[in-house]
């Protein structure tokens, strides 16, 4: 187990009562590994949103890339008849 520090927080008496609800209810073991597993998931969709935020700057630094888009035309002709024979097989 990694070595812990002990931190003091107030809290509200309804966020006590649901962190005893949640861990009553199996969420958790105890409201210190309830706060952890908080707080990692927190920290993960922070993580998700920067990475969804640099790939949207990035695909909008690419979609007025000239060549970028020279490049994507010419590929999407490439493969222009094989999507329309895969349509009509769908139809």
């Amino acid at each position: 187990m990694p070595p812990t520090v002990s931190k003091t927080f107030r809290l509200t008496h309804e966020a006590v009562n649901s962190m005893q609800e949640l861990v009553r209810a199996g969420r958790a073991q105890t409201q210190t590994a309830l706060l952890e597993s908080l707080i990692a998931r927190e920290k993960a969709r922070l993580t998700m949103e920067r990475e969804e935020r640099e790939l949207d700057e990035a695909w909008q630094k690419a979609m007025s890339n000239p060549e970028y888009l020279a490049e994507l035309a010419g590929t999407e002709s490439a493969f222009a008849a094989a999507d329309a024979e895969s349509a009509r097989m769908i139809h």
